[in-house]
């Protein structure tokens, strides 16, 4: 028992005495190889299956492509979901 004891202490005693951390190797500082802030637009390109309600004014000239001016573009309208199957079981649908 008494030999147990005094290895403990001697563990105890050298935990005490080494230090516990040990330091990282730092053989370059940390810096950006590269960095940029440019100007641009972003592109996504996707089918989220919704187009202009047929009711809306220039709704079918713009889907035609021959609106002019602001009325051209989709921004214009509150879109709707497009369903062409009227089945009530589903919210969106495409003829395609």
């Amino acid at each position: 028992m008494g030999r147990v004891v005094r290895r403990v202490a001697l563990f105890l005693l050298v935990a005490a005495v080494v230090p516990a951390t040990a330091g990282a190797v730092v053989e370059r500082p940390f810096v950006p190889r590269y960095s940029t802030n440019d100007q641009g637009a972003i592109w996504v390109t996707g089918s989220t299956l919704e187009t202009c309600p047929a009711a809306a004014a220039n709704c079918a000239a713009s889907q035609a492509g021959t609106a002019t001016g602001a009325a051209l573009s989709n921004n214009n309208f509150a879109m709707v979901p497009v369903d062409v199957d009227a089945d009530p079981a589903t919210f969106k649908s495409s003829p395609t």
